[in-house]
């Protein structure tokens, strides 16, 4: 996380790292074309995760069959994997993910007790949506139904919603449009 102009890591991840950088070459030596590589990176442009994806594979058997070796290699290595139950891809990280931990730090150190809106897509953000006052799950081709969330937006309405919420200074009420309460 970047907080003003100080980079805080969770522990472990600088360590870790290497293997990381490990893991990337591992990918990029053994997988073909059908699998995307997605890196993620920090705000100085270092490479801290790392997803695969193979949504698009033109052979999904043989993609997914690469994408489990590299599973397994990174398994194998002091990182994080995250398969997500029946989609198409996974993701690496150098330490275990916690979004609502990382949110409560935002929150303390910004000073803010209320009024946070968080929005996501997957499981690993159940944790931040826990810890927000407005959760909003974002639904995709993709998206799984058991988000703690208390609202639904579509992906294709993110934007519009984003704008109509700045027009609202940022006022948000359930009775916006885009917006469904989750039943």
């Amino acid at each position: 996380m970047k907080i003003f102009q100080e980079i805080v890591k969770a522990p472990g991840v600088e360590e870790a790292l290497p293997y990381l950088t490990l893991a990337l070459q591992y990918v990029k030596q053994h997988i073909g074309g059908d699998i995307a590589v997605e890196e993620k990176r920090d705000s100085r442009g270092q490479t801290i995760a790392f997803c695969i994806d193979w949504r698009q594979a033109k052979n999904k058997r043989k993609a997914k069959i690469e994408a489990a070796q590299v599973m397994a290699y990174c398994k194998a290595l002091p990182l994080e994997t995250i398969k997500y139950e029946g989609q198409p891809f996974l993701d690496i990280y150098p330490c275990p993910i916690d979004k609502g931990k990382a949110l409560e730090e935002l929150k303390r150190n910004f000073g803010l007790s209320g009024g946070i809106l968080y929005m996501g897509d997957s499981k690993v953000d159940n944790a931040a949506f826990k810890v927000s006052d407005i959760s909003i799950g974002v639904i995709h081709g993709e998206t799984p139904q058991d988000l703690d969330c208390d609202y639904w937006i579509r992906f294709e309405d993110v934007a519009s919603f984003l704008h109509l919420l700045l027009s609202k200074q940022l006022n948000f009420s359930a009775d916006l449009p885009l917006v469904t309460v989750r039943k």
